[in-house]
């Protein structure tokens, strides 16, 4: 009766209900296909993940003959997967059993045939810490970084510690996440551009007609950043989710590596703009640039006291503000304290400056 991977045009269900039909269509349906059926969302999973025909812009609708292909509206039924035991499909299939009959007998046979070839599968264990997979959406590298508890703000003996970053305390990460392992790319935010049909970011001068593609991506707007995860199936790290990947692990350091810091180091006390990312060696949870290079946009709004009342676990910064938090440091700070992985900057959500980069986190299936 119906099945995925359809290999061309439309598909009639040949049993009718009265004067009703059904018709199925694929993600390379021509032209007659309404308009939705080749939304940017759709094209990126038909065109950069699968790369052949699959069923997640279909959807079943009641109508009268003749069978008009543009009453065929859209739907994820089969998500990113297109193995066709998917929940969903099988719901959809005993659904239209119970009006239109069972399967066709030839149809049943393929189906049969179709389940003794290997199918990619959903993934059924978690990876482990430190695991590395490329997001197929935006080509970045990404890094499993585990649950855990840690000590936020300013370290013992800091005697640069602002008083924001007071007082320490103690923050529990409940889950563990994948975050990208160096900031995003010119390269990356190209893609997006391109999937989304926006501009890309205004050029700046410190990489003119983007001509660097391995170098972060500046000039965003915290809008713009946002946007840009969420294109990529992810979200803005939290502000302590962001300091506890920059920490790696070792938790009463200054910075990432150790308590001192050279242009050895990472990419600061400069005036010839960024460097491409992973110039400098990875913390411990095998990150790059997380001093350094570019400011980086947390998701939470800022608030000076807000370590004075933040949760011990999970915090996600209060809940309306004006400003918006920035981590890490950048290529053009003088001062290394700003570099450390307990300083909290700030700036207005719609501010883009040649120094303001960010990366996404992506939450770990359960």
């Amino acid at each position: 009766m119906i099945w995925s991977g359809l290999r061309s045009g439309y598909m009639k269900i040949p049993r009718t209900v009265g004067r009703e039909r059904c018709r199925v269509g694929d993600s390379k349906a021509h032209s007659t296909c309404p308009r939705s059926i080749h939304s940017p969302r759709v094209s990126h999973l038909r065109d950069k993940q699968l790369g052949r025909p699959h069923l997640s812009t279909l959807a079943v609708t009641d109508i009268g003959p003749p069978l008009d292909s543009c009453s065929l509206q859209t739907a994820e039924l089969l998500d990113r997967d297109t193995d066709e035991s998917a929940p969903r499909f099988q719901a959809l299939i005993t659904s239209l059993t119970g009006v239109f009959g069972p399967v066709p007998a030839a149809a049943a046979r393929k189906k049969r045939v179709a389940r003794t070839t290997p199918a990619r599968k959903r993934r059924t264990r978690s990876p482990s810490a430190g695991t590395v997979e490329q997001n197929p959406q935006d080509a970045l590298d990404y890094v499993r970084i585990p649950s855990g508890k840690f000590q936020m703000g300013g370290v013992p003996g800091d005697s640069e510690a602002f008083r924001e970053e007071q007082p320490r305390h103690a923050v529990e990460i409940t889950r563990g996440f994948w975050m990208s392992r160096s900031p995003v790319t010119v390269a990356a935010y190209r893609r997006f551009a391109d999937d989304t049909e926006r501009p890309t970011a205004d050029e700046s001068s410190i990489n003119e007609n983007w001509a660097k593609p391995d170098h972060p991506i500046v000039n965003v707007s915290w809008e713009d950043a946002r946007d840009y995860c969420e294109w990529a199936g992810d979200r803005l790290p939290t502000e302590a989710e962001w300091e506890y990947a920059a920490r790696g692990g070792k938790g009463d350091l200054k910075y990432p590596w150790g308590d001192e810091i050279s242009t050895q180091n990472a990419k600061y006390d400069s005036t010839n703009g960024t460097a491409p990312v992973g110039s400098y060696g990875a913390n411990g949870f095998e990150l790059y640039d997380m001093s350094g290079n570019v400011y980086e946009w947390c998701a939470d709004w800022y608030a000076e006291d807000y370590y004075a009342s933040s949760p011990s676990q999970d915090p996600t910064g209060p809940p309306v503000g004006r400003l918006k938090v920035m981590r890490g440091g950048s290529w053009n700070n003088h001062n290394p304290r700003l570099l450390r992985c307990s300083y909290r900057y700030k700036l207005v959500p719609v501010m883009r400056w040649l120094n303001i980069g960010f990366r996404c986190v992506r939450e770990v299936e359960i």
